[in-house]
């Protein structure tokens, strides 16, 4: 079953290439995006172009016109100049036809025709009239003929004719009588000009129209490097070619920044090569990224299993996969005492110890059952069927029964392990994830058991520890705490000689909570020494009132480790003014074998204050003959495991007499607890037991329910002193 941490090896590559897939496309965009921009540019360019050679075109053919007016009006005023003049051959009339005015209109041949053909004056003289101009005229005489003498006098006419192969423009004017004669304009002169187009007038039409190389041509036909306009006769008839050079502005600027539009290419694309580059590094770092930041999410850093959260994500989709009727079983391995071993080893030699617990656990549990580490020390096993998990725990229970080479020692530890199922004990992440924890804790430490399940009980045990937990805090600073006490008796006479004190807790909504439950979660909770204090003022305040009776108090393991115990006790004893003497601090097997030397200095510091010492429960434990020679004890209380066989078994009798001689010969007081029946009582009395607490005498109590028992015996004392 694969785990989430497992696939992060195998989501890298794809993440890269998820996010180098936009790499070439951004790139292609973005060449494609320039070429568009560069053909958008060239269109742009070409529409450019033709819109500056259609207006060149147009400047041209209006300087045309305008010239061809300008000289149609001069030959028109020149007419009617000659009106004036009689028309007979002379000097006046030649020099009426010499050129005048500004050069470029300048005509370069001139004459004056009658009405009859004949050339009354010319310029050159003599010069005859072409047969070109004489058509010119004639079709000049025909529209004056057509056309309205009132309304539409025909007065000047232009146009292009070939003269000795060049191209010429033609102008011919009426010249009217002063007294014209009948039948209208038909029969006046005509006034001839002609105008070359030759080189001079080129440069003139060039220099007005704003077009570069202007150049006319008669015979030479249409050049592609060249834009051409052809000059045409009234008939339609091609005279020549204006032709000029063909200028493309805007192509000629691309042209010119061709090379920064090149650079500029280059560099996108040089741009786009880095940027696709960088992107793809940067695509493959983020996923090496992602995929170190996944492993550091998933992924225990000492054993390289997946960690609590991949576990967590594990039990989700596994209990989302289940299908109906079926069972996802979740198990907690944790070491026994891992605290312990760990202090021994320290951190480095601890992460060694979890390292190859982890390797060894790898190899005993089979592929179908995922293995993860779900807390320091504890592994976990998910398994989607029932079988797969007991299975697994069962065979790791074997693996991790042999020692473990760690730090360079060898090192033993045991482990437990918890199950619980889906949907059976749980059906949320959350319940399957806590409760095999309460499943291993009911393993008992010396319990051959090492696989338990969960059953509700243990639910609502942990509930009560929980409330437990949060309530004793509470209890403490509130002083919410009673002290009872049992009377102890003299087994001669039964009298009270002392009381042990025990600590009671009445809750305001649960009632009375025995000290077996909530003692335990006080030493977890660190809170013994100051519930310890507080048992220990109490009862030697309340025994002060209790006349030439002793009071036993507890000592708890936190208290006996800690350095200040007798300062304490010293001060207690002096703020409630108790004797020493009638002061016996009870202590347990466990506490002197944990660590004999500073518990005996802290018994030696105890005992230099004038208290007394009792071993209590004596033979439930160790019962070492050595501990009871070596450490200052006067008091032996046997347990009452011993005291129950009494009456129906003898071998409780012989083990009651071995302690008792034991004892006596350590010159030691024995004091049996709980003594519940005559039966026992007479028999302890006769094995010799100095002392004796049970039910068969009293229950614990609060303080005033002693008061009445102490003072009762007191007054039947006196009573007897009387009689």
């Amino acid at each position: 079953m694969p785990s989430p941490a497992g696939n992060a090896g195998a989501r890298a590559p794809l993440m890269a290439r998820l996010v180098a897939r936009p790499i070439a496309p951004f790139a292609l965009a973005l060449l494609a995006a320039f070429a568009a921009c560069a053909a958008f540019g060239y269109v742009l360019a070409r529409e450019s172009d033709a819109r500056h050679q259609a207006q060149r075109r147009i400047a041209l053919l209006g300087v045309v016109d305008e010239y061809r007016i300008v000289f149609a009006e001069m030959t028109r005023r020149a007419a009617a100049g000659l009106s004036t003049v009689p028309l007979t051959a002379g000097p006046d009339l030649a020099g009426a036809l010499e050129p005048a005015g500004l050069a470029r209109y300048r005509h370069e041949h001139a004459c004056l025709v009658a009405t009859d053909g004949a050339v009354i004056a010319s310029m050159p003289a003599g010069s005859p009239v072409p047969p070109a101009v004489a058509g010119v005229i004639a079709r000049f005489r025909a529209r004056s003929a057509a056309d309205d003498p009132v309304d539409h006098p025909a007065s000047v006419a232009t146009e292009a004719v070939l003269l000795d192969g060049r191209a010429t423009l033609v102008a011919v004017a009426a010249v009217h009588a002063p007294q014209p004669p009948a039948g209208g304009r038909a029969g006046d002169d005509i006034l001839v000009r002609a105008k070359r187009l030759d080189a001079g007038l080129i440069d003139v039409f060039e220099g007005m129209s704003g077009v570069t190389a202007l150049s006319f041509d008669i015979d030479e036909g249409p050049r592609p490097d060249r834009e051409m306009q052809p000059l045409l006769d009234v008939q339609g008839r091609m005279v020549g070619w204006l032709s000029w050079q063909r200028e493309h502005p805007a192509m000629d600027t691309v042209v010119r920044l061709l090379p920064l539009i090149c650079a500029v290419a280059t560099f996108l694309v040089a741009f786009a090569a880095f940027a696709s580059r960088q992107i793809g590094r940067a695509a493959r770092g983020l996923a090496r990224s992602e995929a170190e930041a996944h492993r550091i999410a998933y992924e225990d850093p000492v054993t390289g299993l997946p960690n609590r959260r991949a576990v967590a994500e594990l039990v989700d989709a596994t209990l989302a996969a289940r299908a109906d009727g079926g069972i996802v079983t979740l198990g907690l391995l944790g070491i026994d005492a891992f605290a312990d071993v760990s202090d021994a080893l320290g951190e480095q030699g601890s992460d060694e110890l979890i390292a190859a617990a982890a390797k060894r656990l790898r190899r005993a549990i089979p592929a179908a059952v995922a293995l993860g580490r779900s807390g320091p020390s504890e592994f976990a096993l998910v398994a989607a069927d029932a079988a797969g998990a007991p299975a697994a725990a069962q065979a790791a229970v074997k693996e991790m029964a042999r020692p473990l080479w760690v730090a360079d020692q060898s090192v033993q530890i045991a482990v437990t392990v918890g199950l619980v199922r889906a949907p059976h004990d749980g059906e949320t992440r959350e319940d399957l994830m806590r409760r095999p924890d309460l499943a291993r804790r009911s393993i008992a430490p010396d319990s051959t058991v090492r696989v338990a399940g969960f059953d509700g009980g243990m639910e609502q045990e942990h509930q009560d520890r929980l409330f437990i937990r949060r309530e004793l805090r509470r209890a403490l600073s509130e002083r919410s705490f009673d002290v009872h006490y049992q009377p102890i008796v003299a087994a001669e006479g039964q009298k009270v000689v002392g009381v042990e004190a025990l600590l009671r807790w009445t809750h305001p909504i649960r009632g009375p909570i025995p000290p077996a439950e909530f003692i335990p979660v006080a030493e977890q909770m660190g809170l013994m020494a100051q519930v310890g204090e507080l048992v220990l003022r109490r009862a030697l305040a309340d025994a002060v009132r209790w006349k030439d009776v002793y009071i036993a108090v507890n000592l708890s393991p936190c208290q006996m480790r800690d350095r200040g115990l007798s300062s304490l006790v010293a001060a207690v004893i002096a703020d409630t003014g108790i004797a020493p003497s009638r002061v016996v601090l009870e202590v347990t097997e466990g506490v002197l074998i944990e660590n004999p030397d500073d518990a005996k200095a802290r018994l030696d510091q105890l005992r230099a204050l004038g208290v007394k010492i009792a071993l209590d429960d004596f033979g439930s434990g160790y019962s070492s003959l050595s501990y009871l020679r070596r450490f200052p004890i006067d008091k032996l209380k046997i347990d009452k495991e011993f005291v129950a066989p009494l009456g129906r078994s003898s071998d409780g009798g012989v083990i009651i007499q071995a302690i008792m001689a034991l004892g006596r010969a350590l010159g030691l007081v024995v004091l049996c607890e709980g003594v519940e029946t005559e039966e026992q009582r007479i028999l302890l009395r006769l094995a010799g037991c100095d002392e004796m607490q049970g039910f068969l005498f009293a229950r614990p109590a609060p303080r005033a329910a002693i008061d009445r028992l102490i003072g009762g015996q007191r007054g039947a004392a006196r009573r007897s002193a009387l009689a």
